[in-house]
């Protein structure tokens, strides 16, 4: 499915917003948004990279959340191994205007009697650039 496809798919559903993370790069980000600006849709543009701590989806929240994100893409892309986990120092360098989400979370089980528990604890983390603030659990 392509960005268009995407934009196809929540205009028919009457949605006003959508968003895009694409891994490591920014592939497919350029056609997402000109198929949203055409489809009266606001795009929601993202990356997700991986951290020590997991994956992490960044969101650009402006202009300039649009440029950190480019950026940050492109140091990745040029370090020795782009496979390797972001560093938080590296995301903190280009944090500004930005968002960032996870879904990580750490299980236990428990039995009591018949039944077994499943519980997730979420640790979340501020990682705080000038006046920006990102939010992820591990």
């Amino acid at each position: 499915m392509t960005p268009s496809d995407l934009v196809q798919a929540a205009r028919a559903d009457g949605m006003s917003a959508l968003g895009l993370a694409d891994h490591n790069l920014l592939t497919g980000a350029v056609e997402f948004a000109a198929a949203c600006k055409a489809a009266s849709i606001r795009p929601i543009i993202g990356l997700e990279i991986n951290l020590n701590e997991g994956p992490v989806s960044l969101l650009a929240t402006s202009l300039e959340g649009w440029s950190n994100l480019c950026r940050l893409s492109s140091a990745i892309a040029l370090r020795d191994d782009p496979a390797a986990p972001c560093s938080l120092a590296v995301l903190a360098s280009y944090s500004k205007d930005l968002v960032a989400l996870s879904s990580q979370c750490k299980y236990s089980e428990s039995r009591r009697g018949k039944f077994s528990f499943r519980t997730c604890t979420h640790t979340f983390t501020a990682l705080r650039s000038n006046s920006s603030c990102l939010l992820f659990d591990s």
